[in-house]
């Protein structure tokens, strides 16, 4: 009996400890509050000190790590007053003059570099202009000679054109004929062929098996006619009609299309039989019209023969003329080009003396501003009046002043070496 009182008790435990359980789920632990962390002000540098530095990466003979080294001494450098400069200071402040002198230095030596280019080219300018004016009195005292010589062969090449034109035309209209000749003969036999052998048979046998084919050659060669357009759309609603079903209208549509087919073949007859003397007579054109084009290309051989000994020596003249004056505007272009850069250049040195030195210059000649005279503070009550204790130094900031001392010296011999 007794162990089955341990047991209950466990149960009981087990119990409560669930209880307890649930208690503490209900308990809500308060939100944690959002911290928030101080937002640290914006560093406002000076402009001048900005300048300076700009000016640093305008030299192109400072490496970047040198370079890097004079900007993170900059502020302490510069600002402070010319009085209270430590020796590696002043060296530094050296190196920023030094550094900023080369810069003005190269824009000054480009300067002078680009003038004397122009005086050079300017010369060999005046040299060129008198080049070309003597060959251009050469080429217009010949200009004449070839001028007539072109007169001659401009009316000699458009009496061949004309001549060749009217060969072209007169060929154009026998062959023109030839053809409208030769279609008029086979229209002639299509129409012949359709009337005896496909509008008579749809005629009569309308339901024939070839009756659809017969029917679509026979509105092909009427239009080829050119009958009646109106008359061929209903044609074949007409053929395709069995013979007991036709009206007036479908006989009348037949009769009309036998007429028509009756005309056009007698007119192309007409046509054929006129058609060998207007062969005769367009070949006696031809033949004229041949003749007057052998003529015109003969006088065409003989004056470009001229011409061309007149052309070739007018195209020397010409060539030595073009060949000076390209000469004369690639001096006049590179003198242009060289002003233009000595216009860049000098704006370069102005803007260079005006920023970057004349901000350095400022900061060079930096005094210390006078002192602010302020009221001494009334003395407490527990205080002697007149005792004042002397500031300390923090130890970081005794710290900071002697890395800046080492970075100096470190800048120095760096940007030295550089």
């Amino acid at each position: 009996m007794p162990a089955l009182k341990r047991p209950a008790a466990a149960s009981t435990v087990a119990r409560s400890t669930g209880a307890d359980a649930k208690k503490q789920k209900v308990v809500k632990a308060p939100a944690a509050k959002e911290i928030k962390k101080p937002v640290a002000p914006a560093v406002v540098r000076d402009e001048r000190v900005v300048e300076v530095e700009a000016g640093l990466f305008e030299n192109e003979n400072l490496n970047v790590e040198a370079r890097d080294m004079l900007c993170s001494m900059s502020d302490l450098v510069l600002l402070t007053p010319k009085e209270d400069r430590a020796p590696q200071m002043t060296a530094v402040v050296d190196l920023f003059q030094k550094t900023l002198g080369e810069v003005m230095s190269k824009y000054e030596g480009e300067l002078a570099d680009k003038l004397k280019e122009v005086d050079e080219f300017n010369v060999l300018k005046e040299q060129t202009e008198s080049k070309v004016a003597e060959l251009t009195e050469q080429m217009n005292a010949h200009k004449a000679v070839f001028l007539e010589s072109r007169n001659k062969m401009a009316d000699v090449a458009r009496a061949f054109r004309t001549a060749r034109e009217s060969l072209g035309q007169a060929e154009c209209k026998a062959i023109q004929s030839q053809d409208e000749a030769r279609n008029a003969v086979a229209l002639k036999e299509d129409l012949n062929t359709i009337k005896t052998d496909n509008l008579a048979f749809l005629i009569e046998n309308p339901l024939h098996e070839d009756a659809s084919a017969k029917a679509s050659l026979l509105i092909s060669v009427a239009r080829r006619a050119n009958l009646d357009e109106s008359l061929l759309n209903s044609l074949p609603t007409t053929l395709a009609k069995a013979t007991s079903d036709r009206g007036a209208f479908d006989r009348m549509v037949i009769a009309q299309c036998e007429k028509e087919m009756v005309a056009k073949i007698e007119q192309l007859e007409v046509q054929i039989a006129s058609a060998d003397s207007k062969q005769a007579e367009l070949k006696s054109e031809v033949a004229a019209a041949q003749a007057i084009f052998d003529e015109a290309k003969e006088n065409q051989i003989k004056q470009a023969a001229l011409f061309t000994e007149v052309q070739t020596e007018s195209t020397n003249r010409e060539v030595a003329v073009e060949e000076a004056q390209k000469q004369l505007v690639e001096l006049s272009d590179k003198v242009q080009h060289l002003l233009k850069r000595i216009t860049t250049v000098r704006r370069s040195i102005e803007a260079f003396a005006s920023g970057p030195i004349a901000a350095f210059e400022k900061l060079r000649d930096l005094e210390k501003p006078a002192p602010v005279v302020e009221e001494a503070p009334a003395p407490m009550n527990d205080e002697t009046p007149g005792a004042t204790e002397a500031p300390v130094l923090p130890e970081a900031d005794v710290q900071v002043e002697e890395t800046a001392a080492v970075s100096m010296e470190v800048t120095q011999e760096a940007v030295l070496a550089a």
